[in-house]
């Protein structure tokens, strides 16, 4: 069932509860209204009544008299006139069963209202009963009844049929989300885009979001695509190098003096190339637990020969392993770029963030590189041989896996700065 019938369907059921529910109150209503008005003329009949016994008029050709007393019999009222338990008076025709002589109150008895009125002043104990006909009562009901089973499946069907011309208009959007991720999920191009929905709205808002995902899918299969060619180029130079050397010392044109130092040194490579891969696929929060930052930072700068500048100790949540390799990595960068000069590392704790800043003087990198050098297996232009372009790549990932992110600045007056911000607490 489609989404278009459902909300048709739904509407119609609403519809229907709906009028029905305002026809039970106007029904109860209209039953109170129509026996109120029988009751007063029930009232005013009985007035009537007293009055022509106790001061009987002259009759003519219209009415008919029993008792002395005059009534309209196309009416269709009855009364009758108990004095001390005995009749004496009947007008209209018999009296239906089944009255309570002792009821005060209006009361339906068969197709009659009926009332019973104690007449005061008499010497005997004197009672009159009045009765009304409940034809037009109920050929009124039956009316309202016919008016009800006839107007609710009308209009509820006339709101089903509106539902479902409006719906068509409002769904076409989702038609069109419909019909898109349905050619994603079969030619797998996602360059299909869904036009935006007009009037704005919820709508509106999905189809532009969807556009967005798409747009993002696309980025990721891009970079994925890229990560993998580059990948795969990455490890073939190292697997190349070996099996040179290899079939060089299988050959006998080198010795395992000169040819096992180079394999030793590929492997190195691809040992250390394969870690970064690793580190770049981790998906998730890094494994935190209480460490002292600030000896890790320092114990690693003076390690790899960098000055140190921060607090003596600084507390943070965090996983001491990634961070360090991600610290190594940056200092790594520096002495690559600035061979002898040792680079300076600065720890500061800004509100909950911790911020290491490494900092060296080599040539720097354009500005409209900065924003690239994260990249994985990017190398600026101009950038010196040796690397794999992966060290920045894997600092911004354990930055983010910590809740924070890695940046690059110009240093002055020459060099580059990285920043690397992690959350202290998880």
């Amino acid at each position: 069932m489609t989404l278009r019938v459902r909300v048709a369907l739904f509407i119609a059921l609403a519809l229907t509860l709906a009028l029905a529910l305002q026809g039970w109150l106007g029904w109860a209503s209209f039953q109170r209204f129509l026996l109120a008005d029988l009751d007063r003329d029930l009232n005013r009949y009985a007035v009537t009544t007293i009055t022509q016994i106790t001061h009987p008029g002259p009759l003519d050709g219209d009415h008919d008299t029993q008792g002395g007393l005059s009534w309209d019999f196309e009416s269709g009222h009855r009364a009758q006139l108990m004095v001390n338990g005995k009749l004496r008076f009947a007008v209209g025709g018999a009296m239906p069963a089944g009255i309570d002589a002792k009821g005060r109150g209006p009361a339906t008895v068969g197709i009659y209202r009926v009332q019973v009125y104690e007449v005061s002043g008499a010497l005997l104990p004197t009672t009159l009963v009045v009765a009304a006909p409940l034809r037009d009562y109920l050929l009124a009901q039956q009316n309202y009844q016919r008016a009800l089973l006839f107007t609710i499946p009308l209009i509820a069907l006339a709101g089903a049929l509106a539902a479902w011309i409006i719906a068509s208009h409002v769904l076409r959007p989702l038609h069109a989300l419909s019909a898109a991720a349905g050619q994603v999920a079969t030619s797998g191009d996602l360059n299909a885009r869904v036009p935006p929905a007009r009037g704005g709205g919820e709508l509106s808002e999905l189809t532009t979001q969807f556009n967005v995902m798409l747009e993002r899918l696309s980025e990721f299969r891009q970079r994925e695509t890229n990560f993998t060619r580059y990948a795969s180029h990455e490890l073939r130079t190292p697997l190349a190098a070996m099996k040179a050397q290899l079939d060089a010392l299988e050959h006998g044109w080198e010795t395992s003096e000169e040819a096992l130092p180079e394999v030793r040194a590929q492997v190195e490579r691809m040992t250390s190339l394969t870690a970064a891969l690793l580190l770049l696929a981790r998906e998730g929060e890094a494994s935190r637990a209480p460490a002292d930052l600030a000896e890790l930072v320092r114990s690693t700068a003076l390690k790899d020969g960098a000055v140190y500048f921060g607090p003596l100790t600084l507390t943070a949540e965090l996983d001491p392993v990634l961070v360090t390799r991600a610290v190594e990595n940056l200092l790594e960068n520096a002495a690559r770029y600035a061979p002898g000069i040792p680079a300076s590392v600065t720890l500061r704790d800004d509100d909950g963030r911790a911020a290491i800043i490494v900092e060296d003087t080599g040539p720097g990198v354009a500005p409209q590189a900065l924003g690239r050098l994260a990249e994985a297996f990017y190398r600026a232009p101009g950038s010196l041989a040796g690397g794999h372009g992966l060290g920045l790549a894997v600092a911004r990932r354990i930055a983010q896996a910590h809740g924070g992110c890695l940046n690059f600045a110009a240093n002055e007056p020459s060099g580059l700065r990285a920043t690397l911000e992690l959350r202290r607490h998880a």
